[in-house]
């Protein structure tokens, strides 16, 4: 069976390299985007070769916040059903109203750890 592949955009590289970590232990494909505009890039790019199965954006981004991804990515006839995750430190309820509205799967606070973050990607996919 052909793995799971999930896009984990964060500007973090800490973030990025343990989040992969633990997502490629568990069996996931994880491809890494350092901003807003590189994900859309990868998004747009290889979405034809490479389906993600999941998005999971941080909020605070260069170039693009994770909310103007997730408004282009929802606007796109293409893969605007794309599942989206965020994964953020940003604990503002208007934030994650905004997000919500906009049909994430969930919002997960970077204080709830990883490990969590883990463990709903997996509830996601059915393992």
């Amino acid at each position: 069976m052909d793995s799971k592949k999930i896009l984990l955009a964060d500007d973090s590289s800490d973030v990025c390299a343990l989040t992969r970590l633990k997502l490629e232990k568990v069996g996931y494909k994880v491809f890494l985007a350092s901003d807003g505009e590189q994900a859309l890039d990868m998004i747009r790019r290889i979405f034809s070769n490479h389906v993600f199965n999941l998005i999971i954006l941080d909020y605070l981004m260069p170039k693009l916040s994770g909310l103007e991804v997730l408004k282009k990515i929802r606007g796109s006839k293409e893969y605007g059903s794309l599942p989206v995750i965020f994964f953020t430190a940003v604990d503002d309820t208007g934030e994650k109203e905004q997000v919500l509205l906009l049909g994430v799967e969930d919002y997960i606070l970077k204080s709830e750890g990883i490990d969590r973050l883990v463990k709903r990607a997996q509830g996601f996919f059915g393992n």
